[in-house]
């Protein structure tokens, strides 16, 4: 293969070399002559034009083809063209290598102009393909029978001349590019390029598809599925182009799936977040409703006086407690916990409060079968599903005796007037995990200045940045600092601020919930105030907040 092009004018007489050359490419039979391709394109047409060699050495010569390395627009030379339809004639990459290999090498479908380009594979299967030096046969360090079967390409590759290329390996000679394109050609290394505005389009919509395909598979996980997809398609890409020899263009393919999956991303994001929204509404609505259900903040009965406030960790929470009379001479208080937050648990504390009332009503009412039927009740609605711990506490008016039961709660406390405090309740199982639970009541006396403190368990699991919770001793040390414990609005609040300091900053977990049940002391049950003439003093009295504040209280 001759890369050189022997050119003279067409009428032109070359003289007795010319002659002799020819002769000599006649004799041998086997040399391939190269022309050349010329577009030139202006605003009003584009043409082209065929630089060949002298008809003196194209017709002693075996062959002819054109040489045409594709400049992509970034300037790099990846293609070859190995036939132009319009001109109707073949690269001599395409003829030498029919004539080399004994299988028929089909061509690429031509682009709009004509033109059939295939990729260069620049590693050749037998190795870089050596580079000799005329001088060495003609000085005799090379014998001429090393060529013997091998095809030679006779060119020049000195830069000064300029037959350079830009290719994604660097700049390769001329006549390496074509030894590397008929190789490919020969070894049917084809690499067949796709980049018409069809396969485009086909590569966009099916990026587009599997992109929004696979966010649409696991919404849970979307940019892992994103990447997931990105891999997967470039191991496609990857298979398609050396097992195949089809060569796509990977950019349509990968916009497509971007901008399918995060388009897709983002739809999802904002459904959830409408989502969200609307839970939220439901969830604040629930929770309004279930505040009405709560009893006002203080009690007040004779010697007696209590304070509860429940402390929500979102719009709707799972902790309930209540104040209920019983007859004339006694009255029961109970804190219960739902596990769980939320709306569902918002509903299980709200049924609880109907079914309390329901119990409240009944004309012999007993604390211990009252329980036992509420974990009844839970057992055959959710079968184990849901639970509920609770403290319930009933207080005979006249004896001053209190009855306290706890189920699976957490131990109420007794702040003595002394600043003693004392853990009362047995431990026992949750409402509504089996279908009967044992219950074990506790029975001790409040005296004079006593407080019985009952609360969920998100005040002693209230933790702070490094995890660790309030615990019990912090919490009994709290309340025996304020002994006597008169619950009134400044006292719980104190307690809520010394719980919530704790937390330094982070937000609470759970729900938080107290409810203080307080005998007064003698000088407090004698303060009266009287409307007329006159007045007893009211000197050394602590007087109750009224019945009147809103829910919470300090724990707003």
């Amino acid at each position: 293969m001759f890369d050189i092009l022997l050119q003279h004018p067409e009428t032109a007489d070359g003289g007795a070399g010319d002659r002799a050359l020819a002769e000599t490419l006649r004799r041998l039979g086997n040399v391939h002559l190269i022309s050349l391709l010329e577009q030139q394109e202006t605003e009003l047409d584009r043409r082209k034009r065929h630089f060949r060699s002298a008809p003196l050495f194209r017709q002693a010569a075996a062959g002819e083809g054109f040489v045409w390395a594709w400049v992509d627009p970034d300037g790099i030379v990846r293609s070859f063209v190995l036939r132009d339809e319009q001109m109707e004639l073949n690269s001599c990459a395409l003829s030498m290598a029919r004539l080399l290999s004994s299988e028929p090498i089909p061509l690429p479908r031509p682009d709009e102009e004509g033109r059939s380009r295939g990729l260069i594979a620049f590693a050749g299967r037998g190795g870089v393909v050596p580079a000799l030096s005329a001088l060495d046969f003609l000085e005799g360090r090379i014998p001429a029978g090393a060529l013997t079967g091998k095809t030679v390409f006779l060119g020049v590759t000195a830069p000064i001349l300029h037959d350079f290329h830009r290719t994604c390996h660097g700049l390769l000679a001329g006549t390496r590019l074509l030894s590397a394109c008929t190789d490919t050609l020969a070894q049917h290394r084809l690499i067949r390029r796709h980049e018409g505005r069809g396969w485009r389009l086909m590569l966009v919509l099916l990026g587009f598809l599997a992109g929004a395909g696979l966010v649409r598979a696991r919404p849970g996980h979307p940019w892992a599925a994103l990447g997931a997809g990105i891999l997967l398609g470039g191991f496609g890409w990857a298979i398609v182009l050396f097992a195949a020899g089809h060569a796509l263009p990977p950019f349509p393919l990968l916009a497509g799936l971007l901008v399918a999956g995060l388009s897709s991303i983002a739809l999802l994001r904002l459904v959830q977040l409408l989502s969200l929204q609307t839970l939220q509404a439901e969830a604040a609505a629930a929770g309004q409703v279930q505040r009405q259900l709560f009893p006002p903040p203080v009690w007040n009965s004779g010697e007696y006086t209590s304070f509860g406030c429940c402390q929500p960790c979102s719009a709707a929470g799972g902790d309930y407690f209540d104040v209920l009379p019983v007859g004339e001479e006694e009255t029961v208080f109970l804190v219960n916990d739902v596990a769980g937050h939320g709306i569902g648990a918002a509903m299980v504390a709200s049924m609880l409060k109907a079914a309390v009332t329901m119990q409240q009503d009944r004309e012999s009412f007993s604390l211990g079968q009252a329980v036992d039927r509420l974990n009844t009740l839970l057992f055959r609605l959710f079968r184990g599903r849901k639970m509920v711990t609770g403290v319930f506490c009933r207080l005979e008016h006249r004896t001053h005796r209190v009855t306290v039961i706890s189920a699976g709660h957490v131990a109420s406390m007794i702040v003595r007037a002394g600043g003693t405090v004392e853990e009362i309740g047995k431990p026992g199982l949750p409402l509504g995990v089996r279908a009967t639970t044992r219950v074990m009541p506790i029975e001790t006396e409040l005296l004079p200045g006593d407080t019985l403190v009952m609360y969920t368990d998100g005040v002693v699991e209230m933790v702070d940045r490094q995890g660790n919770p309030l615990g019990y001793p912090a919490w009994m040390n709290l309340l025996a600092a304020r002994a006597p414990l008169v619950p009134d609005t400044a006292t719980v609040g104190d307690l809520l601020e010394k719980v919530h300091a704790h937390a330094q900053g982070c937000e609470a977990t759970d729900d938080v919930t107290l409810l203080l049940l307080h005998r007064k002391t003698a000088s407090a049950t004698l303060c009266r105030q009287f409307d007329g003439d006159g007045a007893l003093p009211s000197v050394g009295c602590s007087h109750s907040t009224p019945n009147h504040l809103p829910l919470g209280g300090p724990c707003g």
